[in-house]
């Protein structure tokens, strides 16, 4: 296995081993992808990647462009947010 190959597999915290679409809808996990250039943030519709058949593909064999500039995204992985007692945060001045 070459060493983007290995690269395409990413261990969450909890032990499990994601990289396909649907393998983030099944553990909660959500994906983000960077612009370096614009830097620019967005999150993958995960969903509709399965919709279109590609649920099964790694997300980082994917051609992720930024839709402003083009330039070739970073993959992000974003674990599910601890719920602690159900408590809320905010941000205030």
């Amino acid at each position: 296995m070459d060493r983007e190959t290995a690269g395409l597999r990413l261990l969450a915290n909890a032990g499990i081993d994601i990289a396909t679409a649907t393998e983030y809808i099944r553990y909660n996990h959500k994906a983000g992808v960077y612009c370096p250039r614009c830097q620019r943030w967005a999150e993958l519709k995960l969903r509709e990647l399965v919709m279109r058949g590609e649920g099964d593909q790694p997300l980082a064999s994917l051609p992720l462009r930024c839709r402003l500039c083009g330039a070739r995204g970073e993959l992000q992985v974003r674990s599910p947010a601890p719920e602690w007692g159900g408590a809320t945060w905010s941000i205030r001045e």
